[in-house]
């Protein structure tokens, strides 16, 4: 089995979906929210609770696709139950990073929100 999956997270539901399907398929793998610096995903998870303010702008960020700025209601539960405790906070300079060495390493032209699950493997 894996050891671990790297999943961005904006507002929670590609990371809730990876989560269940992970907790499916291999008991074992741990699932690592990766997101934009500033969100403060890690706390709320360690808190047991969401705990930025209701109504938040979108983060300023490379990663567009992960600009929402807190979960879901629906998520959070299944984020709080079933992610990882470590959450890996990734800036623009890494993601940007991440994106230069997948197109010099594989030719691939990647997104900066899909950029971010290996701006964080390689931060670890």
């Amino acid at each position: 089995p894996l050891d671990a999956i790297f999943v961005p997270i904006s507002g929670g539901g590609m990371a809730a979906g990876v989560a269940i399907a992970t907790r499916s398929l291999s008991p074992a793998t741990r699932v690592i929210a990766v997101e934009p610096a500033g969100k403060g995903l890690g706390a709320s998870l360690e808190a047991g609770r969401p705990l930025w303010p209701e109504n938040l702008p979108p983060l300023s960020t490379l990663a567009d696709g992960c600009r929402t700025a807190a979960l879901g209601r629906i998520t959070w539960p299944i984020c709080h139950e079933l992610l990882d405790r470590t959450v890996v906070p990734v800036t623009d300079a890494q993601i940007t990073e991440a994106m230069r060495l997948t197109f010099d390493l594989a030719k691939l032209v990647v997104e900066p929100s899909g950029a971010m699950s290996l701006a964080a493997a390689l931060a670890a």
